[in-house]
């Protein structure tokens, strides 16, 4: 997408209907002078593997994304938060509390509450500045940030109009005085047709008394009055240009909150956003009809589409193809039928072992013939073993020695698992790109798999990984921060019987540090039958 991606609103759309939310509940939050109950809204499979958050604007409540959740919620998890103040939710005993800190203090604890990482976010002017700064902290659980009409300042002008209405709590005798009043506040809202204004009335209005009261916290509106020249001055810059993931900015083209110098702005200081911009439509896009609805959609799904995972496994990929003199004998030297590549191997060995269970790969082991090639359990050293290497573990032995991969017996018996590893990349050889065997072109699929080596990685960093010294924090958090990552929290114990959270995080690591490094990516020799450790040289 670009800056010319321009919607023209079709009047005459079919209007998306507005059901009640499957789910409802509330999250307990904690504020300067006690505890409050912030309510949300749940769309959709709870066991979804997707996951969306909508947030609002400064008056406003979870309600404005009725339509939107409905028709994101068939592929998706959608929960809409009420701020505290607004809705459902508490008001707080102290409205100094009313704060940008204090709202993403709540979300946090929502979306712990909810126990789904990472998940991708929506937020609409206030709730769009409130996902800027959660996006650009480091570690941010976001993955796709949506920003509807807001950048990460607001002009005089939008503030005062603003200003004009929001100091009021009016009294209205019935819902048609409601939406009478949100009509005239919010005449730059687009699209509204009857249906939705109606809606609007009665999901932001709560009754009082024989009558109606908007439905937010009045002293908001105090806070808002009281800061008001901060507020003017206060911007969010210094989070916008930190933000790394996918950004979408939605615009209406008549919005005096995000105007076009400021909109020139945002894509000078983070050229990786899209934009699209709705005509005829001011702040803030309702995102209640198909033709704001829509792009959304479409562009959550391209993201999803272009998104591609490195994933490493630690395992041997395959066998040595060369004997200890050099000389090319292939997987299993002098047996007739042995396969000649990478996706050979792997389905050889499953069909061998395709009657066990868990990928188990030990039937191999009393073959008649394949046997003798492996140093197997139980004393079952075979006649034809020996302690051949790969290219790649020739390679590495300057820096860290791995074990022959024909070795399944001890701590250092690799084969074991590489084994059952093989058996693992036979049934994904056609749905990932698995590096370096050319099993499909070089970004063809969304999800690439590479051959990791946990120790060699400790001992790049100058830490040998003896009786679980790998595992202590600040010798984790050193090796870390060799390939440019932050350290782990002081809570963090390496778990497993081998510390295989440690391994876990410095092969996290290496993978991001060395991915963007070209030469990494053309390891050459036999690497195309017997597989390389991604990051050896």
């Amino acid at each position: 997408m670009s800056k010319s991606d321009v919607v023209v609103l079709d009047t005459e759309f079919n209007q998306e209907k507005y059901p009640p939310a499957p789910r409802t509940g509330s999250v307990t939050c904690i504020n300067s002078r006690g505890f409050h109950n912030v309510a949300y809204q749940d769309w959709g499979d709870k066991n979804s593997q997707e996951l969306l958050f909508c947030v609002h604007g400064l008056t406003r409540n979870s309600h404005d994304f009725d339509a939107l959740a409905n028709k994101l919620s068939k592929k998706r998890r959608v929960v809409c938060p009420d701020t505290v103040g607004r809705g459902l939710s508490d008001w707080l005993p102290d409205h100094d509390d009313y704060q940008i800190q204090q709202y993403n203090m709540d979300f946090t604890v929502l979306a712990a509450h909810i126990g789904r990482e990472p998940y991708d976010y929506i937020g609409t002017s206030l709730g769009g500045m409130m996902g800027m700064i959660l996006a650009a902290m480091p570690n941010s659980p976001i993955q796709r940030l949506i920003i509807n009409d807001i950048a990460p300042e607001v002009p005089h002008t939008a503030m005062a109009r603003l200003g004009n209405y929001l100091n009021l709590d009016p009294y209205f005798s019935n819902l048609d005085e409601v939406e009478a009043r949100l009509r005239e506040t919010l005449k730059p809202f687009a699209p509204m047709v009857d249906e939705d204004w109606a809606h609007m009335a009665r999901t932001s209005s709560r009754k009082d008394g024989k009558g109606y009261k908007l439905a937010f916290d009045p002293d908001i509106s105090n806070t808002y009055g009281r800061r008001y020249w901060y507020m003017v001055y206060f911007n969010l810059w210094k989070y916008w240009v930190r933000i790394k993931c996918p950004v979408l900015i939605l615009r209406g083209m008549d919005s005096d909150f995000l105007t076009e110098s400021l909109l020139d702005r945002m894509l000078n200081k983070l050229p990786h956003a899209d934009v699209v911009e709705f005509a005829n439509t001011g702040h803030t896009p309702t995102l209640n009809a198909p033709d704001q609805i829509n792009p959304i959609i479409d562009w959550l799904e391209g993201i999803s589409e272009k998104r591609r995972v490195l994933a490493g496994i630690d395992f041997a990929f395959a066998y040595p193809v060369y004997d200890d003199k050099g000389e090319r004998c292939g997987y299993f030297p002098d047996f007739a039928d042995a396969p000649q590549d990478g996706p050979g191997l792997w389905q050889f060995i499953e069909e061998i072992n395709k009657d066990a269970p868990h990928l188990y790969g030990g039937a191999i082991w009393d073959h008649p013939e394949l046997g003798a090639y492996y140093n197997a359990p139980s004393g079952r050293r075979g006649a034809k073993f020996t302690s051949r290497r790969r290219q790649t573990e020739q390679a590495a032995r300057t820096v860290k020695s791995p074990s022959p991969t024909f070795n399944c017996v001890g701590p250092a018996g690799v084969g074991t698992g590489s084994l059952s590893g093989m058996r693992l990349l036979h049934h994904f050889h056609t749905r990932a790109e698995i590096w370096p065997f050319g099993n499909c072109r070089a970004g063809d699929k969304n999800l690439t798999l590479v051959e990791i080596f946990p120790s060699y990685y400790f001992a790049l960093a100058g830490i040998k990984v003896v009786r679980g010294h790998h595992g202590q924090l600040s010798v984790l958090n050193n090796a870390l921060a060799y390939f440019g990552s932050e350290g782990l929290a002081d809570d963090f114990h390496a778990a497993g019987p081998d510390f295989d959270e440690a391994d876990a995080a410095i092969s996290a690591a290496a993978l991001r540090a060395l991915a963007g490094k070209a030469d990494i990516w053309s390891p050459g020799g036999a690497s195309k039958c017997e597989g390389w450790i991604f990051g050896v040289k």
